[in-house]
């Protein structure tokens, strides 16, 4: 499994985050895993998820949007688990 953790303004992810679930919404490789606000900061987040891996067209579109500032992509195995705090990453 691929993650993506975007940054954009606060005041503008929520309607990314749906932007990103009706563009995913026929596909069950892709998924929009979680969106809310960053602490202290004037930007928000949206976590996105790719079963396998998100390809250099996805990489591209996220690297080139107007209203992503930053991001971040790591992978995880399917039963890795966030051990310090108990939180596991589930596939729905």
């Amino acid at each position: 499994m691929q993650v993506i953790h975007a940054l954009c303004p606060r005041e503008r992810i929520f309607p990314l985050a749906q932007q990103f679930e009706e563009l995913f919404r026929d596909q069950d490789a892709l998924s929009v895993a979680a969106s809310g606000l960053v602490y202290n900061q004037p930007v928000g987040f949206v976590v996105l998820t790719a079963r396998e891996s998100f390809d250099e067209e996805w990489l591209e579109h996220i690297n080139t949007h107007p209203l992503i500032s930053g991001y971040s992509l790591f992978s995880l195995m399917d039963d890795e688990v966030f051990g310090l705090f108990g939180c596991e990453l589930v596939n729905s």
